[in-house]
């Protein structure tokens, strides 16, 4: 008897969730706009037809057209009720000249508001009156020409003394002073001075074949006075010196190269040269 097939949860494609989202998003936004749209309309219900001048009128008979103006107290008193307030707020922080405390306070009466001070009588009109005056008293107010010229000065004075001071503090360095690549020793640059100089050994093999010769060798001193790289510019004609001399120079230790008082890594031309004593030109 074959055993049952258990099987996971169908995983929904990704497409069929961001439709679903958007469907959501769709309803939810429907749902304001009827809310909004419903909220209107009781107040088109309320409104009396407003009293218009004869201009009016008389604009209305030459464009050919009928206009019916409404006036809601509702919403009259509400937006009337928000600009006697922001008012407020403006004079009060201007007055006091503090206007953190001032939104301190608001924050304060609005975790108050369900116990108004008067019965019958809320902190404020409409809850989303609080909303619009915090935004306000946030709002920056805009600054005179004068106090933008005077701002901007202070403010190039103050980069160009960081700049000033960070210049003299902190020298800048070419890349070779930073440690980086070895520069060639000019007039500018005084030379390394050797400190400690291993002789190179003589092969057995060169004296054997009675081999000398004259071996140039390209090196980079670094900051430390120690030698990093050694290559081979000119050879002797004999693998052996060449190599000796090689080794030889890689052991070698120098006071560094300096710029302008600071060590730097240089190239320094080096030559060792193999002469043979009349000792071991006799054999």
């Amino acid at each position: 008897m074959a055993a049952p097939r258990l099987t996971g949860p169908t995983a929904v494609p990704f497409s069929s969730i961001l439709l679903a989202a958007l469907a959501f998003g769709t309803a939810g936004r429907l749902a304001w706009l009827a809310l909004g749209l419903g909220a209107l309309r009781t107040w088109r219900r309320g409104a009396s037809p407003a009293v218009l001048p004869g201009a009016m009128s008389e604009m209305e008979g030459l464009a050919g057209v009928r206009a019916r103006f409404l006036v809601s107290e509702r919403m009259l008193l509400s937006r009337l009720a928000l600009s006697r307030e922001q008012v407020v707020d403006a004079e009060v922080v201007r007055l006091t000249g503090s206007r953190r405390d001032y939104l301190e306070a608001l924050r304060a009466i609005a975790l108050q508001s369900g116990r108004a001070a008067v019965p019958g009588l809320p902190f404020f009109h409409h809850r989303g009156h609080l909303r619009e005056r915090v935004a306000q008293l946030c709002t920056e107010v805009s600054m005179s020409r004068s106090k933008i010229i005077a701002l901007a000065t202070a403010c190039s004075s103050v980069l160009a003394l960081t700049a000033f001071l960070g210049v003299t503090s902190f020298p800048l360095m070419s890349s070779a002073e930073a440690g980086g690549k070895p520069m060639k020793v000019t007039s500018g640059v005084q030379r390394p001075e050797l400190l400690n100089r291993t002789t190179p050994v003589y092969p057995e093999s060169a004296k054997a074949s009675k081999a000398e010769g004259v071996v140039i060798v390209e090196c980079v001193i670094d900051e430390q006075g120690k030698v990093t790289q050694a290559e081979l510019k000119k050879t002797s004609r004999n693998q052996d010196l060449d190599q000796s001399a090689l080794d030889a120079v890689k052991t070698w230790t120098f006071k560094p190269a300096t710029l302008k008082g600071k060590p730097v890594a240089v190239y320094y031309m080096l030559t060792i040269n193999f002469a043979l004593d009349d000792k071991d030109k006799k054999k």
